[in-house]
């Protein structure tokens, strides 16, 4: 049977009873008070009761360690929590019950009283205190646990005395303070400190007298001693003391206590707590408690950008652990948790990375601090922030800003372009948009609006997005329609919350003399009773003079009407006669260009007719390598006139024909394809009022070798608008024999 092994105490039952009770306050208070009912009134006892069991003797805790997880470490001097045996130590849930997942400690668990708990960065659980073993195995007043409670068998520094209080590093390294005289074998009065694998530092020796109860590590390194000496490297030093990174005393630091310095603790702001069994600090009455000032106590809380928040601490402040982020969009009023920081290599800065910060509000660092009796006791330190991201859009033109909303155009800025005549000149002007915000800038398209927008055009678009501190460009061209003033606003959306879109004036002016405008677009000709209806555009340039009217004509005639409209009714013409009409516009200078010409046949309103195609050459028989001739008659009986007849004779692959040449001759008001002539396939649009008719001469060549009867087809299809009566009169094939030429010259 495993024998249970005996508690046993020394130097720690020295201590008074108020003082451990005043101990057991200190240590428990940060836990049991997150563990307190919301709705309890103050001074209202808290339902939570751990039972704590014990088999004989005073049963008490020492320390408490809350981890990242919301799990309780507790340890001192007990038999079992919960009902459940665990000799002095057991972790708690959250919600106050007992952790199953924590090994029991039951009989076997540590031989002795547990002082001082410290969590490491990989949850790893450090012991401090008066004990010979952990679960069964040696372990002198110091021991570390693995996350599940389990002995780490490859940690084992050895301390010779009680171990009163353990403190981890920003390094990782681990300070031991306690009423030991060596550690793993080594002289080390007092004050020790093991790297992560349990050996000694060999370089750190601050060499204390007597003992130490208390420690703290401040953000610049320096280590803050409580206890009950006398000397620190030789150099005395009554019961408080400051040592640096390297064990080296801080010869300007002696506050001086009358007794034991029990308890350290560093505030926020790097003023440092005292308390024990003192009557005196530094010649001046304090009575168990005091106060002492510090070297200035810094720490920044910024956000290099959207991703990620930093703490940046030095000085005096308190070293801290389980650092926490957090942000607030309502000033405060409550705060929603971002993550758990994590530490920058081994320095005292904490950062959390990956974040997706938006708009603007607060952001809140807090962080765990270690102190008070045996370092038993923690406390929070925490710092506030104001933060804002977004995109903040600035404009400029000749490296001079442009304002939003800008309505004062300035040559300075090139919002006044300048001037530019009118004739065939354009002034080209380059804005840059920066990005002066500390989040990506989204832009749309720039866009021109206003009176004269015609006359400003983006010739060049901005790159989208623009990176904090980056910039792009646009640039816009003026090309003066007319003299004088003219003027316009450009618009760029983006995603500034402030400045969407940006708006500002621009303006140019015309100058130069004017000529006669550009051509019109005409789009349509529609065939109506003895006349047409001309649809068309306004030119691209009036020429610097404003329209005064537009000149429809419609030939044979030429017929005209002028009307300042874009849509002209000529009148006058001769039902089912093909006409050509055009358009042309006329400012002060004179009469512009005429646009392209349309077909149209007056009294074609009907939508039927009957197209027929007819083919023929005249011979049976033709000699091989010989052209054969075809006349192709096209024909449109009517009613109804047809525009844009298709008329189709294919040669080369898949055909019997190599090469061909073909003219056209229109009959009876008919329109041709422009040019009449052509070569290779036929494929041309004709124009076929009611009765007329088109004659295409057709000439091919037969492919060389044939010897068998050959055969052509041509074909003709109505445009979509007109239906056709018949169309099996829409195809004709026609073609002879071959007589074949043999090599001797005989058939």
């Amino acid at each position: 049977m495993t024998p249970r092994f005996s508690t046993h105490y020394s130097s720690t039952d020295r201590l008074s009873n108020p003082r451990r009770a005043c101990a057991l306050l200190m240590a428990c208070f940060a836990w049991l008070c997150l563990a307190a009912s919301a709705a309890a009134a103050p001074g209202d006892v808290d339902p939570l009761d751990l039972s704590i069991l014990t088999y004989g003797g005073d049963s008490f805790i020492n320390a408490t360690v809350v981890q990242p997880d919301g799990k309780t470490i507790i340890a001192g001097r007990f038999d079992g929590v919960l009902g459940v045996e665990d000799q002095n130590i057991a972790r708690i849930n959250a919600d106050g019950t007992r952790d199953g997942d924590f090994i029991q400690f039951r009989f076997t668990g540590v031989a002795g009283t547990v002082n001082s708990v410290a969590l490491q960065a990989d949850g790893k659980i450090l012991l401090g205190g008066d004990f010979t073993y952990v679960l069964v195995s040696g372990r002198n007043n110091i021991a570390r646990l693995n996350a599940n409670g389990r002995l780490d068998t490859g940690f084992n520094p050895d301390a010779n005395g009680v171990v009163h209080s353990v403190v981890v590093q920003a390094d990782g390294k681990i300070l031991l303070g306690g009423e030991f005289s060596t550690v793993g074998g080594t002289p080390r009065q007092g004050l020790a400190r093991v790297n992560a694998d349990g050996t000694l530092d060999a370089g750190f020796n601050p060499d204390v007298d007597a003992y130490v109860h208390s420690m703290v590590v401040q953000a610049d390194g320096k280590i803050l001693l409580g206890g009950l000496f006398n000397t620190v490297g030789g150099t005395t030093r009554h019961s408080i003391a400051r040592v640096d990174a390297a064990g080296a005393l801080d010869t300007g630091f002696n506050p001086s206590a009358s007794g034991t310095v029990t308890s350290v603790a560093v505030q926020a702001d790097g003023r440092i707590l005292l308390g024990g069994e003192f009557t005196t600090v530094g010649g001046t009455p304090r009575n168990s408690f005091a106060r002492l000032l510090n070297d200035p106590a810094t720490q920044t809380l910024s956000t290099p950008d959207a991703t990620q928040v930093t703490w940046t601490r030095g000085g005096s402040s308190p070293e801290v652990s389980l650092v926490t982020f957090e942000q607030s969009t309502d000033s405060g009023a409550s705060w929603t948790p971002l993550g758990s920081g994590t530490r920058i290599g081994s320095t005292p800065n904490w950062q959390l990375t990956g974040l997706a910060l938006t708009g603007s509000g607060q952001l809140r660092a807090r962080g765990r601090t270690s102190g008070g009796y045996q370092n038993g006791s923690s406390g929070l330190v925490e710092q506030v922030t104001s933060f804002a991201f977004a995109p903040e859009i600035a404009v400029s033109g000749n490296s001079v800003d442009i304002a939003d909303g800008d309505a004062t155009p300035d040559p300075a800025d090139h919002t006044d372009v300048g001037d530019v005549n009118i004739v065939n000149a354009t002034l080209v002007r380059t804005f840059t948009i920066a990005n002066r915000g500390n989040v990506d800038l989204t832009l749309g398209t720039v866009t021109v609006s206003g009176t004269h927008a015609a006359d400003f055009t983006v010739s060049l678009q901005p790159a989208s997005p623009v990176a904090p501190n980056g910039s792009t460009s646009f640039q816009v061209s003026f090309d003066p329609r007319a003299l004088g003033l003219r003027e316009a606003t450009l618009s760029i959306g983006n995603n500034d919350p402030d400045e969407n879109p940006f708006d500002f004036s621009i303006q140019g002016t015309g100058t130069g003399t004017a000529i006669v405008p550009d051509a019109p677009l005409i789009l349509s000709a529609m065939p109506l009773d003895q006349a047409a209806r001309i649809s068309f555009n306004a030119p691209g340039s009036d020429g610097g003079s404003a329209i005064l009217d537009y000149s429809a004509s419609c030939t044979p005639g030429p017929i005209s009407t002028t009307l300042n409209a874009v849509i002209i009714d000529v009148g006058g013409l001769t039902n089912n006669v093909a006409y050509r009409c055009s358009v042309r516009a006329r400012n002060a200078v004179g009469m512009g260009a005429p646009s392209g010409e349309l077909s149209v046949i007056p009294g074609s309103s009907g939508s039927s007719a009957d197209l027929s195609i007819t083919k023929t050459n005249g011979v049976t028989f033709v000699n091989g390598g010989a052209v054969v001739e075809y006349t192709i008659t096209v024909t449109n009986p009517g009613p109804a006139a047809v525009i844009g007849a298709r008329v189709e004779d294919a040669i080369g692959a898949g055909t019997d024909f190599s090469a061909a040449v073909w003219t056209c001759t229109p009959l009876n008001n008919a329109a041709c394809p422009s040019p009449a002539n052509g070569s290779g396939s036929l494929d041309a649009m004709v124009d076929l009022p009611a009765t007329s008719s088109v004659q295409f001469v057709f000439g091919a060549l037969p492919n060389a070798g044939s010897e068998t009867p050959i055969s052509n087809i041509a074909s003709v299809t109505p445009p979509a608008a007109i239906s056709d009566a018949n169309l099996n009169n829409n195809v004709a094939l026609d073609g002879p024999d071959v007589r074949g030429i043999f090599r001797n010259g005989f058939e």
